[in-house]
């Protein structure tokens, strides 16, 4: 047996090594067959899942693959005879769009299949093969031959396809490959990981949905093309096709297991690379129990990431590595990382020990940002801002606190405030702060930080957004009925595993930071089940804050039924939904009132320039917690008075928005009330006429792929409601592709935006990631807005008018940069001294690497302990700034004393001394 190598205890030239004697042994080979679906039974499972009667099958005992009848059209094909499905026979499980063939690196060109039929159904003892039949979407004097081909023991299909020129014309260069649509998977690729965008030159790639992975290589030819989030071009040949002449291609599409290293030891067989074989066993150090779900992250010497592994319910995982220099880090949430290093000889094995350590406990999944110190702005509730605003903020301390201090934080940038004014109010219990916005400083979403005398320290994500001016002419968006995670009940199979609803609410978000509206307003049922934070360590509002925090706009929420209502077939006592509400989202002090603010529900409102927006918590009291305050369903008579007193301060705007969950008691009279416009949820359909004033409208569902939203333009004051639009379902009605990648390498990038809504977005923003440095920017297609310098890159944010039904471009050049050439970095190996020194609460450190590397930047105290580690992770070449809070990695503010930072990468180490004085 091979001596086992323990992560980062055991030096490389211990590790035992054998010869490799077969710890990849496939499922004994059986029959294989082609034919067509005629039975239900065939069907693979999977949310994408596609496969219908008259469509055809190729399985074998290890995958089982689909291809599309001709007059079944998938994403971006423009007819059927395209792979559509495809996992492993024993699971059946699909999370494939498609893969169809694609000419001349020009998408959307591609071979318009008109015909397929069974060649040989397998029965022969030979592969079984599938023919398609067509001609190339551009021109369709080259017609395609596809064959479709799986032998017996092969977890691939082999693609072959013969392109025949019967014109006139020569095409020079001809691009012949395939376009993936990876429908649930992240693509990744070797050389760059889980990447989202840019072109790529690889031998294989690949993509999983941590159920079933895909992989496409081919030997003797390096793969190349453009890549997206959810698709890739990828050309295999170039040829010269002249009348008359015909060039052939083959490449092969590989169906694995549940992680990366399942699909790439395939591709090293069919590229016939030599390899060893690597066994990893990753445990919890405290307990000797197996981690199932621990990543493993493989490396090759120069730290470029090469395959990732996960590890099975045993806690095992297996790759086969080329021979070489390798590291691999092993990481599992909730637990500090492990790693080792491996010289790989071909056709031997090793074994790898990991041993994560959790702390001493069993993982529990942490928990989100609750509510402590400040209660207003927040994430849920922000302020908009202008320098030279006062910015109002209100914290919960004691009476006698002192010392009140503010900040604003984004990346790694703080921004001291001045507080003018403080004072704590006996009959709302909280501080009220007054801070000055200072001129100069990036016009972007900010944290907030607040501390105070007696070690009060308080950062709330998001809360401010800071604009140049308020505009006459804006649009918002209305966002509702997310149910995060999962539309699943708790006790439903998959629950506990579905993310389903995540996705949908992604996809809109990335088309919002895409329009760029002043705010987002959120009329709640953001998570389906609101007492599934702790029970069974759900976790639902922590991932429901987490996903709040991705937008790029302020963003308005109120509290709908599934937020707040409880249920009573969920094992949590009656109220814990509400409070759990409070906990994240405000506010504590609901539970019992103070005569200065004696409301049970969080209402609110805010004002941008001449219009009144007002958010109003509404819901069904299904577990009737406290029914004698809250009563049955929304709203109270306490609400409907706020109410009333908020609009009768708000008499002098010239319009009132009011945004709520639903009407449950049809208590809402728009016009009686003197209100404009009703934005709100909850039947999960669109209800209302956009051109009838009181506007009374319901916005369709974000959940369950509906991924709907409404915009709301306001010009000088007066509202005009749009139809509701969709991000589609799959994120393809607003796109921007970046060539080059937009990864601050580059010194002219294009973007690319193709825009399928029936839509203008006239105060579109783009964010182009540029080298830091002395240039001189040109924009065409849009407007340079502002430029963020951030310690080796620089973000350009570019004003764009997006016209609908469109595809534009936008092209940001720098004239010059700083931007060092290959093998001539500027920067050196270097830990600067941290500023302020002695400090409180928060210092920063700089540190600069000549070249991309693997590090670790942590903080020692005095005997040895690791307090907190800021960065564990792949940094690129460059300056860097990350701060310290004062902080422990529980959260703990540090006592008073001297601590060390410590530099570590593979082989070198930095040290810097400091001091904490509180």
């Amino acid at each position: 047996m091979p001596q086992q190598l323990r992560g980062n205890k055991i030096p490389a030239l211990l590790v035992g090594i054998i010869i490799f004697c077969g710890l990849f042994v496939p499922p004994a080979a059986g029959s294989v067959t082609a034919h067509r679906i005629t039975s239900s039974q065939d069907y693979l499972t999977g949310y994408y899942s596609d496969g219908q009667i008259n469509d055809y099958i190729l399985e074998n005992d290890l995958v089982a693959v689909v291809i599309s009848d001709i007059d079944h059209v998938q994403y971006n094909a423009n007819t059927g005879g395209n792979i559509i499905d495809a996992g492993a026979s024993s699971a059946r499980i699909d999370a494939l769009g498609n893969l169809y063939t694609y000419f001349d690196n020009d998408w959307p060109r591609q071979a318009e299949y008109g015909s397929i039929a069974v060649i040989d159904d397998g029965s022969s003892g030979g592969p079984a093969v599938l023919r398609v039949l067509g001609v190339d979407s551009d021109n369709p004097s080259l017609t395609v031959v596809t064959d479709y081909s799986l032998a017996e023991g092969d977890a691939y299909v082999t693609l072959t396809t013969t392109v025949t020129n019967a014109g006139g014309s020569t095409y020079n260069n001809f691009e012949l490959g395939d376009a993936f649509h990876w429908g649930g998977c992240h693509l990744f690729i070797p050389g760059y990981g889980f990447i989202t965008s840019g072109n790529t030159t690889e031998a294989w790639l690949a993509g999983t949905d941590e159920e079933v992975s895909y992989g496409y290589t081919e030997p003797s030819v390096t793969l190349w093309g453009p890549n997206g989030s959810y698709w890739s071009d990828i050309n295999v040949v170039s040829e010269h096709l002249g009348p008359g002449e015909e060039a052939t291609y083959s490449r092969r599409f590989v169906v694995g297991g549940n992680d990366i290293a399942s699909v790439a030891s395939i591709a090293h067989e069919i590229l016939e690379i030599p390899v060893g074989t690597v066994q990893c066993y990753a445990e919890d150090a405290a307990y000797g129990t197996p981690l199932p779900g621990a990543v493993i992250d493989v490396f090759d010497d120069q730290d470029v990431i090469y395959l990732q592994m996960e590890a099975s319910l045993s806690g095992n995982a297996m790759a086969t590595l080329p021979e070489g220099n390798w590291h691999l880090l092993a990481s599992r949430d909730g637990y500090e990382s492990d790693d080792a290093w491996l010289t790989i000889s071909a056709g031997e094995s090793y074994n790898v020990h990991f041993y994560l350590d959790s702390g001493g406990g069993p993982e529990i999944p942490a928990i989100g940002d609750t509510l402590t110190v400040i209660q207003r702005p927040l994430l849920n509730i922000p302020s908009i801002v202008v320098p030279g605003d006062t910015l109002e903020i209100s914290c919960d301390a004691v009476p006698e606190t002192s010392d009140w201090e503010a900040a604003l934080l984004h990346g790694g940038t703080w921004i001291p405030l001045t507080v003018t004014a403080s004072s704590f109010d006996q009959d709302t219990g909280w501080w009220s702060l007054s801070a000055l916005i200072p001129h100069g400083a990036v016009y972007e979403l900010y944290d907030l930080e607040v501390t105070a005398a007696g070690g009060i320290y308080d950062v709330t994500r998001n809360a401010v957004k800071l604009i140049p001016a308020l505009k006459d002419d804006y649009y918002f968006v209305h966002v509702t009925d997310t149910h995060l995670p999962t539309t699943l009940y708790y006790y439903e199979s998959g629950a506990d595993t579905d993310t389903s609803e995540i996705v949908d609410f992604r996809e809109v978000i990335e088309d919002i930071k895409i329009i760029n509206p002043e705010f987002v307003l959120m009329t709640g049922d953001l998570i389906n089940e609101g007492e599934l934070e702790d029970f069974l360590y759900g976790r639902y509002y922590t991932r429901g804050q987490r996903l709040l925090a991705e937008f790029q706009s302020p963003v308005y929420l109120t509290a709908g039924n599934h937020d707040v209502g409880g249920w009573d077939a969920t094992p949590p006592s009656a109220g814990t939904a509400r409070r759990d509400w409070w906990r994240f989202f405000g506010w504590s002090r609901l539970n019992d009132p103070p005569p200065g603010a004696p409301w049970y529900t969080q209402n609110y409102s805010f004002d941008y320039g001449p219009v009144h927006y007002i958010g109003m918590e509404a819901y069904d009291n299904y577990d009737m917690w406290r029914s004698g305050i809250y009563g049955a369903t929304s709203f109270t008579t306490g609400q409907l008075q706020w109410l009333s007193d908020d609009l009768t301060e708000a008499a002098g705007s010239s319009a009132r928005v009011l945004f709520y969950h639903y009407d449950f008691a049809n208590q809402i009279q728009l016009g009686s009330l003197g209100i404009e416009m009703g934005l709100w949820g909850h039947i999960h359909r669109d209800d209302g006429d956009i051109g009838v004033q009181p506007y009374d409208l319901s916005t369709n569902n974000v959940c369950d792929g509906e991924r709907s939203f409404r915009l709301i333009r306001v010009s000088q004051g007066v509202l005009s409601p749009r139809p509701t639009i969709s991000a589609g379902n799959f994120g393809e009605s607003l796109t921007v592709q970046y060539q080059p990648a937009n990864d601050g390498t580059h010194n002219e990038v294009v973007a690319e935006i193709t825009n399928n809504y029936s839509e203008q977005f006239e105060h579109a923003q783009l964010r182009f990631i540029m080298p830091n440095g002395p240039a001189q920017a040109e924009v065409i297609g849009g407007v340079l807005f502002q430029v963020d310098p951030q310690d080796s890159v620089a973000v350009y944010y570019v004003n764009v008018d997006i016209m609908p039904n469109s595809f534009q471009t936008v092209t940001l050049s720098l004239s010059s940069s700083d931007a060092p050439g290959p093998g001539a970095s500027r920067y050196q190996y270097s830990l600067s001294q941290n500023h302020p020194n002695p400090f409180h609460p928060r210092t920063s450190f700089k540190y600069s690497l000549p070249d991309q590397e693997g590090i670790r930047l942590s903080v020692y105290d005095l005997s040895g302990r690791e307090i907190v580690r800021l960065v564990d992770r792949i940094v690129d070449g460059g300056e860097h700034v990350v701060v310290w809070d004062g902080r422990d990695r529980q959260g703990r503010p540090a006592a008073d004393g001297i601590y060390f930072a410590r530099l570590k990468s593979k082989d070198r180490t930095l040290s810097r001394k400091m001091i904490l004085s509180r």
